[in-house]
Parts: C-alpha cells; structure tokens; sequence
C-alpha cells in the first residue's frame, strides 16, 4: 500500500493479565522472529495484522490473527475488546527490506495506515 500511497488497515491485540490489585496488571509482550522483514527480533504485540478482503470487519480479523499467530482459540479471541485506533502518515522503507538489492532511500512510499487496536484479557497460564 505504501507504493501508491493508498491507505493500509490493520488490527493490533494487547494481551494483558490482572492481578489481585488494579495496580497489578500484566502486559503480554511478543518477540518478533529474527527472520522477519521489518523489525526483525523487536518487541511487539500479542497479535498484529493487516486486514484482508476475506476479514474485512476488525473484530473478525482478530479472531483469524489471533489463531494463526498465537494459537488463541476463538471462543477467548472474540472476547477481544475494541479499545480505539490509531492513525498515521509518514515514510515507509521497510516494505523494500526482502530486497537483495535494496538501498537505503530508495523505493520509499508514503504510508497511511490505521490500526485498529484491542485488549484482550488471558490467562497467566496461558504460555506456550
């Protein structure tokens, strides 16, 4: 989408724990694989992706995101709760970095996305 400027849509799930106390709340944090394109190894969400034609409703996007990324099943995935999005512009050159022949600054595009982002509550006994 970046390439011709169009507008990209994708949901975004925090997974989260709570404790005994309202101050004791847990953030469920991914690791990106090492082998991924963009931001190989870093820090991310429970659950991302973009939106496709077949899942074009959020909610139901996250129910698909969150059984093929994360193993959730559906009946704690549609439990997902909409929680705002996010929207931004600005310059894009990770969609380049599969490219064997990428330099940088060259094929950039402008990125319009916004996230449509969740909370979902799981289990401390949730781990894999």
């Amino acid at each position: 989408a970046a390439l011709f400027s169009c507008r990209g849509f994708g949901v975004h799930v925090n997974g989260f724990v709570r404790g005994e106390t309202p101050q004791d709340l847990k953030l469920w944090v991914g690791t990106r694989s090492p082998e991924k394109g963009v931001c190989p190894g870093m820090l991310d969400h429970i659950v991302a992706g973009g939106i496709p034609a077949s899942h074009p409703l959020p909610s139901e996007n996250v129910v698909k995101e969150c059984e093929e990324e994360a193993g959730i099943p559906e009946d704690l995935a549609s439990r997902a709760e909409s929680v705002g999005h996010v929207s931004y512009n600005g310059m894009d050159s990770w969609a380049w970095e599969g490219r064997s022949d990428h330099s940088p600054g060259e094929g950039e595009g402008y990125k319009r996305d916004v996230l449509f982002c969740y909370d979902l509550e799981v289990s401390d006994q949730a781990r894999r």
